[in-house]
């Protein structure tokens, strides 16, 4: 989760940098691994990823239920 100037693949946001609709929520994600535990970490990034994409889910059945007539 890191700037594109800088390296980074993946914005704090969690979209892949340059491609339209993909996200990555896995442990890949992290610029340093934590000293702990992975486990709770890896639910910490889930639990951030999971709203914004039930968000962004949800405007999309919304705006495809408008298209369809429903």
């Amino acid at each position: 989760m890191m700037p594109r100037a800088m390296g980074g693949v993946v914005g704090p946001d969690l979209k892949v940098h340059g491609a339209d609709g993909l996200r990555i929520v896995d442990m890949s994600v992290l610029p340093l691994l934590p000293s702990s535990h992975l486990s709770a970490t890896a639910y910490a990034v889930a639990e951030k990823v999971s709203c914004p994409l039930r968000i962004d889910c949800s405007c999309i059945r919304m705006s495809t239920k408008k298209m369809v007539g429903n």
